[in-house]
Order: structure tokens, then sequence, then C-alpha cells
């Protein structure tokens, strides 16, 4: 009867353990390049929104932030509105408002028909058509693009002064809250989650941060 291992039967243990380690290394390190490809796409997403949204409203004579067929949804206004990138049938925000210290916003989806619309009707509903040339064929929307992941981009805007705000979750390590190269928690806005670019980075309330 043995009373414990051979040098060979430890050797062949020692070389499966390095074996099996060196695929969940390599599955780990996978999964964090595909995590930074989505979150380049994400900051340049919103680096391509930004610069659309001030480009129609310089060059607009009364550039209108909520389009031809919605009206007072500035943060400023009565119906102060959150749009979310995420349409309407493939997932519902959970509630019909969003409230943030005691303020509430009401919270925009277009539908799957139109979300990514360029004439007024999409996401973000700006005539974004009526610049010449169109900065872009269709919306840009997160890669994952669902709520209940913690993934999609917002947009806001302020009706006097004129203004507005972009946003998006970022989620490689790197890159995310607490990294080395956090870019979330640096940009001044008021999200310490969430990338954010615009004229004025306290229109959103910050939001739930991703479960990653």
């Amino acid at each position: 009867m043995k009373k414990g291992f051979t040098y060979i039967e430890l050797t062949l243990v020692l070389f499966l353990l390095l074996v099996i380690g060196g695929i969940i290394f390599s599955v780990i390190r996978v999964k964090e390049y595909f995590s930074i490809s989505r979150d380049l796409k994400r900051i340049n997403d919103l680096e391509v929104l930004f610069n659309a949204l001030k480009s129609y409203s310089q060059s607009t004579s009364k550039p209108d932030l909520d389009g031809p067929y919605l009206d007072f949804r500035g943060i400023d206004e009565v119906w102060a509105t959150i749009f979310i990138s995420v349409p309407l049938e493939l997932e519902t925000f959970p509630t019909s408002a969003y409230v943030y210290e005691e303020r509430s916003y009401a919270v925009f989806q277009a539908d799957k028909n139109n979300y990514l619309k360029i004439d007024g009707r999409g996401w973000i509903p700006v005539e974004f058509n009526k610049i010449n040339p169109p900065p872009f064929s269709s919306l840009p929307v997160d890669p994952l693009n669902k709520y209940s992941k913690g993934f999609y981009y917002l947009y806001a805007f302020r009706r006097n002064p004129l203004q507005f705000e972009i946003s998006a979750a970022l989620e490689s390590q790197d890159l995310r809250y607490g990294g080395k190269g956090d870019k979330v928690s640096t940009d001044n806005g008021n999200d310490s989650y969430r990338l954010e670019i615009g004229t004025n980075l306290d229109l959103i309330p910050p939001f739930p941060p991703p479960s990653f």
C-alpha cells in the first residue's frame, strides 16, 4: 500500500496545475481584451456624439435638442428627461421615472424601429440629418446596450443656457473606477462610474454602477 505520491506523480500533478492555470490566465486575458475593445468603442462613440451635438448646436439657427417630436424635455423644463440608448422592446426601464436626491426625471426610450435614426426619432431625438454632411448614418449605441448589465448610453440637455451631456459606463479593469487608467472618476463629472462628456457634466444624475 502506497503511503504517498511518487516523484513522477507529483511532477504530473504540478504540470497539470500549471496547464490549468495557464488556460485560466489566457481566458481572463481574452475577456479583458474584449472589454478594452468595447471600452475604446464607447470612448470613440461619446466623442463622435459630442462633436455631432456641438456641430448641430452651432450650425442650426434654432437648435432643438429634444427634436421635432418631443417638447419640454430639457433638465430645466417641465418634463426633465434622461434619454437612454436601450430600445423599449429590448428592455424596459424598471420604473416610470428615475429619482435621485428627491428629484424625479422622466426616462425616454425610443422603439426598436427608430432608436438608431438620426432624423429626430432616435434615442437622441436630435435632427442630425440637418448637418451637412450628416456626422453618421445611424446613432451610436453601447456595444452591449443592456440596462440590466449596466452598459448603455445616456443623454440629457438644458434649454437655457443650451448645454448637453452624454455618458457611458466602462468595463475593463484598467479604465473603470479604481483602475490604473481610471477614466470615469477623473472626468470632472458627478458620476464616478460613468465616463461623461459634454458642455455641462452635472446634467445627468448618477446612475447605478454596472455589476462586474
